[in-house]
């Protein structure tokens, strides 16, 4: 009897350990926190910075939530996007077997696009008044 339950012990304590090891806790870096998950068209004037393959496990013993798997992917990628100089990601293929691809762009920051919005418009009100002064006179 103390046999069995010393087999059952260790094996017991070995599919936990093997649980354990196989549940991957990501964190988000500081420098990852500052780049955004965005779309296609939102990079359209963004600089390609590099192509990310992010991989974590989908499978221990059972499958993973593919949702959590999903967020370990996207911390992974912008964590390295971060170090790549990147402060934007865009998914490039859906997930397969715990892996995922990553465009990295750099893309101006928003109080850049901001000022040169306005910019923009002032030199475009500029140009209207000249070009109004020129046909008054």
């Amino acid at each position: 009897m103390t046999l069995k339950i010393q087999q059952i012990t260790k094996v017991s304590a070995i599919a936990l350990s093997l649980s354990l090891t196989g549940c991957a806790f990501v964190t988000l870096t500081d420098a990852g926190a500052q780049v955004r998950q965005s779309s296609a068209d939102a990079v359209a004037n963004c600089k390609l910075v590099a192509t990310i393959s992010s991989q974590t496990k989908s499978k221990v013993v059972v499958e993973r939530n593919l949702g959590k798997v999903r967020e370990e992917l996207i911390v992974l990628a912008r964590n390295r996007a971060a170090e790549m100089g990147a402060n934007a990601i865009v998914p490039v293929a859906a997930q397969t077997d715990g892996t995922q691809e990553f465009s990295a762009y750099e893309c101006p920051s928003r109080l850049f696009r901001v000022l040169f919005a306005k910019l923009h418009l002032s030199a475009r009100n500029v140009l209207d008044w000249l070009l109004y002064l020129q046909q008054i006179s």
